[in-house]
């Protein structure tokens, strides 16, 4: 070239040759010691700056990118480094286009704009819900990529949102993807191939909890049991173009989950919550959630009836109880939407309400007691005031069950002597 132009072709990053006879296909990559590009007419004219731009990524140091779990290459088709199999579209000037690059492979060529990839503090565990902008999408506020901590022997794992449009038209649908950069000992190159090409590495594309590549709302990327990585998709607005994804990073085990039953408090906890007749609510509460993971309750009684016009899988849940013959069996059963599930249950016989009286008027004089002056020393005028609080039937069954509670403690302690 420079004896018969001028040229010296090493004064540039790379030589690009085109041939007018369809007898030399397509190749790129490193050759006599820095980057170039060649193909024949039938790439040029049919395919555009599909294969180009596949070609000259090579040129960059780029490498045929894959899938997780696989050395086949060509496994991406979301990436313009898989292009044998690869969404690419027409071009009205070209043949085919795209599709555009994965954002691995822009990081590797430093194309990837680190300001607008979000990242949690290093070495920290987070649980945070960002929003993200269409990667190939540069226009748009906002973020392009979000980082998730490595996890085992692999890169970091970049999240990506793809849409249809552009170099990207030709994918089924909006989603978010996630890949990873390989390592050399993963790549199947030799020590000297990787001398000639030191950037030689492939990107990954992962797969979710359900064996798919392209997430849509609902789904999840989780990898690693402690520590472990989790992305979980909680809405693609494809109109506005903007994903809203959830991710979680935990550098201890993971943990399973537990759930418990109670009865909600009550302001006067002096008044009992099992009565018959009456109306009692419950509550849960879970532990050893170590993320924000999204999760449906299922409620149920045995019994019981409940309320009315309620539903079984809210915050609380409330019955009617019945009479004390009854065995009430309350359950709940919380399932996550990473496949963990949990339940509990609440058991009891209801009281009476002449029962109830009895021990909310126990406990009321327990409080108003005059520590620390045994109960036969209680001012007189402050039990009138307590007993005031109850009409005389209800006191006359208060009297009548704690003398038949104080009866059945005599004869324990006749039993005993």
């Amino acid at each position: 070239m420079q004896q018969q132009y001028d040229v010296d072709w090493k004064n540039y990053f790379g030589v690009i040759v085109s041939f007018q006879t369809p007898d030399h296909g397509a190749q790129g990559g490193w050759f006599d010691g820095g980057p170039g590009v060649f193909m024949d007419i039938r790439h040029v004219v049919g395919n555009g700056t599909q294969v180009w731009g596949h070609e000259m990524g090579h040129a960059y140091g780029l490498d045929h990118s894959r899938a997780d779990c696989s050395n086949e290459d060509y496994m991406d088709p979301w990436d313009m480094m898989s292009t044998i199999a690869a969404f690419s579209t027409a071009d009205p000037l070209y043949g085919m286009r795209g599709p555009g690059l994965n954002a691995w492979n822009m990081r590797g060529q430093k194309w990837l704009d680190e300001s607008r990839v979000w990242k949690g503090t290093p070495g920290k565990d987070f649980n945070q819900t960002i929003q993200l902008r269409p990667l190939h999408k540069r226009g748009l506020n906002g973020y392009l990529a979000a980082e998730l901590p490595s996890i085992g022997n692999h890169s970091p794992y970049l999240i990506e949102f793809r849409v249809k449009n552009n170099w990207d038209a030709e994918i089924p649908a909006p989603g978010i993807i996630v890949h990873r950069l390989g390592g050399a000992d993963e790549n199947g190159e030799t020590a000297d191939q990787r001398s000639i090409n030191p950037i030689n590495t492939h990107s990954y594309v992962m797969k979710g909890t359900r064996n798919q590549h392209s997430l849509t709302a609902g789904d999840i990327f989780e990898i690693g049991t402690g520590p472990f990585s989790r992305i979980q998709v909680i809405a693609i607005d494809d109109v506005n173009e903007i994903a809203t994804i959830q991710l979680c990073y935990a550098s201890g085990s993971k943990t399973k989950p537990s759930v418990k039953i109670s009865f909600r408090t009550q302001y006067d906890h002096c008044r009992p919550r099992s009565v018959e007749g009456a109306t009692s609510t419950f509550v849960y509460k879970i532990t050893d959630l170590q993320y924000a993971c999204a999760y449906r309750v299922v409620w149920n009684v045995i019994g019981a009836v409940p309320v009315a016009g309620q539903k079984n899988d809210g915050t609380a849940f409330s019955i009617v109880v019945p009479d004390p013959s009854v065995w009430v069996k309350v359950t709940i059963g919380v399932f996550f939407d990473d496949g963990n599930s949990a339940n509990d249950v609440l058991s009891f016989y209801s009281i009476s309400q002449g029962t109830a009286d009895l021990l909310e008027f126990i406990c009321k004089m327990l409080q108003e007691k005059r520590k620390p002056n045994p109960w036969w020393e209680w001012n007189p005028a402050i039990l009138r005031t307590i007993a005031a609080r109850y009409s005389k039937q209800q006191l006359i069954e208060a009297g009548a069950r704690a003398e038949k509670l104080l009866g059945n403690l005599q004869k324990i302690i006749e039993h005993m002597e």
